[in-house]
């Protein structure tokens, strides 16, 4: 038994530390930048080999391991709590405005879960990806609640709606690839707040991958172009640890809200050891993320998100 558990775990240090690096490769090809969504869960697997290879007296191993564990912290740790971030926070009696994204799974036909976690929450926009005909038929609720909506119903994936409970500007679906997105203008009570809503291609395939950062690059120039405060929330089906996210941040200049506050995952809510975050919500530097939460499951396979964000205040002259 103890060469086979040897074994064992001569394969498994292996193999864990062979996922760690092969994000390194990740814009190189579909299946390294796969690998790149769980790196949380490389820390945890690389951590726990290293420990048992110490005591197994494996000691060059066990360094090995530690250094890919390391590898893997350094793209997770900006997304930690304690990591040194500068948290902005909303001034004393400044409005927030609360932004609610949920993937709602196509096949998932009752809203009833969802609705409770809104009337708990009660945000101020709400935005529903995978939204089909049938969920249309079921939310009269949010119509009375958010009399202001736009909403793009299909029977596969990638309808989508919005609602706000306050006026919306030039609300309009727009082709996102071959999907759907919408772009609003919200009249808040500190000012206008242009919100993007999305639900990019799953790479699940090589093609689809490629369709998915083709949308990225369409995004970020559709983002570009607008002018004043912005917050591009929804179902990006990539995590922060990718670097395709990475460049879409820095070519837009928007901030992830999820950043220096949590590593919630928020897929798939079926397998929580390999849950990863693929709904964000990123906003611009004008601002100012007051807190960013993960909501509980409902029935579909992600978990909602919730965004608190205030606008910052213009700049005082001398």
């Amino acid at each position: 038994m103890a060469p086979l558990l040897e074994r064992f775990v001569t394969y498994a240090a292996a193999a864990a530390a062979l996922a760690s690096l092969m994000p390194l490769a990740a814009r190189l090809g579909w299946a390294f930048d796969l690998a790149s969504h769980f790196r949380v869960q490389y820390v945890v697997a690389d951590v726990l080999l290293a420990i048992v290879l110490v005591a197994r007296g494996k000691l060059v191993f066990s360094i090995a391991l530690a250094g890919c564990a390391a590898l893997s912290a350094w793209a997770v740790l900006p997304y930690v709590a304690f990591a040194p971030q500068v948290v902005a926070t909303a001034a004393a009696g400044a409005p927030t405005i609360k932004l609610l994204a949920a993937n709602v799974l196509y096949r998932n036909h009752s809203p009833a879960r969802l609705l409770e976690i809104i009337r708990r929450e009660s945000p101020d926009v709400v935005l529903l990806v995978e939204y089909t005909p049938e969920w249309a038929s079921q939310v009269d609720e949010l119509r009375t609640t958010y009399p202001h909506y736009v909403e793009g119903s299909r029977t596969d994936p990638y309808g989508i709606a919005l609602f706000s409970r306050y006026s919306l500007d030039a609300a309009q679906p727009f082709a996102l690839g071959d999907t759907t997105a919408i772009e609003a203008r919200v009249r808040t009570p500190a000012g206008p707040l242009t919100v993007v809503g999305v639900h990019l291609r799953s790479p699940m395939t090589p093609a689809r991958g490629a369709m998915r950062n083709l949308e990225l690059d369409e995004l970020a120039q559709r983002v570009s172009g607008v002018a004043g405060p912005i917050a591009v929330i929804g179902d990006f089906n990539l995590t922060p640890y990718s670097p395709f996210f990475a460049d879409w941040l820095a070519q837009t200049r928007l901030t992830d809200t999820r950043r220096g506050r949590t590593l919630s995952p928020s897929w798939p809510t079926q397998l929580p050891i390999v849950a990863i975050p693929i709904d964000h919500c990123a906003v611009s530097r004008d601002v100012l993320v007051v807190a960013h939460r993960g909501l509980p499951a409902f029935g579909s396979d992600h978990y909602p998100i919730l965004a608190e964000l205030a606008l910052a205040p213009p700049p005082t002259g001398n």
